[in-house]
């Protein structure tokens, strides 16, 4: 498990200009901060074993010599890092150029590093496994040159190295963001990206697979989901080429196999109640908490599908336990530890951000950051036919409609694409008029209307037959919209929101009805209505679960408090007698529900 570290020398570079003197330049926050993180996890020899260079708020010609220097005393079988956190500006043709303590914005060819000159020179290092790790404004534009609408990445970084992996926290004409509050959560105390990457080294939460060793691709989609949890505006990316093999990042600090329950005596010895006299119970069990992931649901009375990945907007946090795959697991109704049924549905390449049942409960479908969804087959565990394609970005969401035939799809490229669950093909061309990432959608009872949310503030509606949409946008939210949930006739639509409110909808007349529902003290992640529509149910980042009834809009007893972390998602089991919660804290947590 240590070979890797000992063969190889690992070298990393750490570059971050903070402050300019040029008054075009503004003052950073966070590069200095994001820089001495970057160096002690990498340093640290439980994690990344890297020898460390650090070079900050240092004049151009002296962050010119030291990349110059770094890479050419390279020998084929070093493993290279550079890292830049400062201002990125593009010229008027396009060429991204890094800022350093002199340069003059105005001057940038003789002041700042072109981003040209760099991939000349990690072009010419002998080093065959190179990483570059870009946490800038405009970070997106490496790969381009002058005026290049097509990046063209493939031709631009071919090599004749082993490999070179490049990750940004932007795209191109992007900003990366300092860890502004943008949806008021606590403030990452450098960028939200860089945050997100030293994290998952450090905790060892990237490691996907459990294996103790966390690839490069392993922590860029935990920092990418850090990005996307934490509310940051910029779409992190990642290219690779020429790469035979995974490069490792980083050993698993915290590395432990996880440990199979003992069966237990009796369910009685197993699981238990809070609270005897309690309406409202929580149901805990005393064996550890089960890892939590993009998506929990109860369905039928057996069975509990937690899709693991990295997390997205409105599902279950982060699970330190994240794998790509999604895992089916098996619940009895005297509440025994969960058990895994079978092997893991192997085939994404990327985290698993949403899993949907069919309504006969023989299909799953699940949404990825490969920006594709798979349909499975419950019985045999195996992938339906070919994989649907057409979305440009991450899929936030899918869903069945209420008789099995189609399956809707949201995703981080603002559209909605609707498919033929039989022939696993797009029908007509995709639903288009958000303005920014499409994070829930969800079919109204009878099938015949289709309810998107988005970060853009808006609710939509659908009409499902013609594709089109149905009159304006359902607005009053003052900032993105999460989830959204039909009522069970039909009738009512609940949408949760980086507002902290919960608002209902008449959907008849697709006006709001009355106020908000306000009690959550921060983002609201996830809303489900009851079977029988009586009870409304809200998870919240402010750590609590709260019930509301819809007919009076009025709060129904205590929140549900005992989660440790943000609570992104809540399910009812068909009979209405049970809620479930997914939290950041790791953990799913039983409530017993009682109206």
């Amino acid at each position: 498990m240590v070979g890797w570290l000992v063969a190889d020398t690992r070298a990393a570079l750490i570059i971050a200009s903070a402050t300019y003197t040029d008054p075009a330049l503004t003052k950073l926050r966070a590069p200095v901060r994001d820089a001495v993180a970057m160096a002690e996890v990498l340093a640290d020899p439980r994690v990344g074993g890297f020898e460390v260079t650090q070079v900050i708020n240092r004049p151009e010609r002296e962050i010119r010599r030291a990349l110059a220097t770094f890479l050419s005393n390279r020998s084929v079988d070093d493993v290279v890092l550079v890292y830049l956190s400062c201002h990125g500006v593009l010229d008027q043709w396009g060429q991204l150029y890094f800022a350093a303590f002199d340069t003059v914005k105005d001057e940038l060819a003789s002041t700042a590093v072109e981003s040209r000159w760099l991939r000349e020179r990690m072009e010419q290092t002998r080093a065959r496994r190179q990483v570059l790790i870009l946490d800038c404004c405009n970070s997106g534009a490496f790969a381009n040159t002058k005026g290049d609408t097509d990046l063209d990445l493939g031709h631009r970084f071919a090599t004749s190295g082993r490999g070179r992996i490049l990750l940004t926290a932007s795209r191109d004409s992007e900003y990366s963001y300092e860890g502004r509050p943008l949806t008021r959560r606590p403030r990452p105390a450098g960028s939200i990206f860089t945050t997100g990457l030293v994290e998952g080294l450090r905790t060892g939460d990237a490691d996907r697979d459990r294996d103790g060793l966390i690839t490069v691709e392993d922590a860029y989609i935990y920092a990418a989901t850090y990005v996307r949890i934490h509310g940051g505006a910029q779409n992190p990316q990642q290219w690779t080429y020429g790469t035979e093999d995974a490069i490792y990042l980083a050993r698993n600090p915290n590395n432990r196999p996880p440990a199979a329950p003992d069966k237990p005596s009796s369910p009685a010895n197993n699981a238990h109640v809070t609270d005897d006299t309690a309406s409202n119970q929580q149901i805990t069990a005393d064996s550890p908490p089960i890892p939590t992931s993009s998506s929990s649901k109860m369905v039928g009375r057996r069975k509990l599908l937690i899709g693991a990945t990295a997390a997205t907007v409105g599902t279950v946090g982060l699970s330190a336990a994240a794998i790509i795959s999604p895992l089916v697991w098996d619940r009895d109704r005297n509440f025994t530890p969960l058990t895994s049924i079978g092997e893991p549905l192997i085939g994404h390449t990327g985290g698993v951000l949403s899993v949907a049942f069919s309504p006969d409960g023989q299909t799953l479908a699940t949404g990825s950051t490969d920006r594709i969804v798979r349909l499975w087959s419950v019985a045999n565990r195996q992938q339906i036919g070919e994989p649907l394609t057409g979305h440009t970005s991450s899929i936030f969401s899918v869903a069945f409609s209420p008789d099995g035939s189609l399956l809707a799809s949201g995703s981080d490229d603002k559209t909605v694409r609707l498919w033929s669950v039989a022939n696993r093909q797009q029908i007509d061309e995709p639903l288009t008029g958000h303005t920014s990432s499409v994070s829930w959608v969800a079919f109204s009872p009878d099938g015949h209307t289709l309810a998107t949310s988005s970060y853009d503030t808006t609710v939509r509606l659908w009409s499902v037959a013609n594709r089109q949409q149905i009159d304006e946008p359902l607005t009053g939210h003052t900032n993105g919209v999460l989830s959204v949930a039909f009522s069970p006739d039909g009738s009512l639509l609940a949408s949760g929101s980086d507002d902290k409110t919960v608002r209902l909808w008449s959907v008849a007349n697709r006006q709001q009805i009355d106020e908000p529902l306000t009690g959550h003290t921060n983002t609201v992640f996830s809303v489900a209505f009851s079977p029988d529509g009586r009870t409304l149910a809200t998870g919240s980042d402010d750590e609590n679960i709260r019930l509301w009834d819809p007919a009076s809009r009025q709060p129904i007893d205590e929140p549900f408090t005992g989660h440790t972390g943000c609570v992104y998602s809540v399910a009812f089991s068909p009979d209405g007698s049970l809620l479930a919660s997914g939290s950041l804290d790791k953990s799913v947590k039983l409530w017993k529900v009682s109206r």
